[in-house]
């Protein structure tokens, strides 16, 4: 029950993450995200 939690936390995360690189044209060009296209 925790693992799965701890997944869901890792996978918001994880979009918030490509969320912000899709807004920052700086950030896209220096670090290419796995999660581009989301």
């Amino acid at each position: 029950m925790l693992l799965l939690y701890f997944y869901y936390a890792l996978s918001l995360t994880n979009f918030l993450f490509c969320l912000a690189s899709q807004f920052s044209s700086e950030s896209k060009a220096s670090v290419t995200y796995q999660g581009e296209n989301c």
